[in-house]
């Protein structure tokens, strides 16, 4: 095995997640939240494996003949204002 062999995406995945959950604790938080866009399948599988559960849901809405294929850059986002 290669001594420099780089470290795959689920590695690197769950020292990120595990450095956010000791940043958490330090701060003397209960509970973290992770949100992951649900189109990543991939890192909502990863989460799951590590123990995380979906706990909130949100499907984004757009009008007909509009928002489909729209840069995030030009939305307005609502769903922290919407609670």
């Amino acid at each position: 095995m290669n001594p420099h062999r780089r470290q795959s995406d689920a590695d690197i995945l769950r020292a990120l997640v595990a450095a956010t959950e000791a940043l958490a604790a330090a701060a003397g938080k209960a509970t973290l939240t992770l949100p992951v866009n649900g189109q990543h399948s991939w890192a909502v599988r990863q989460l799951l494996q590590q123990g995380y559960r979906v706990e909130r849901l949100a499907v984004r809405m757009v009008l007909r003949d509009r928002g489909h294929g729209l840069p995030l850059e030009n939305a307005v986002d609502c769903s922290r204002w919407a609670g």
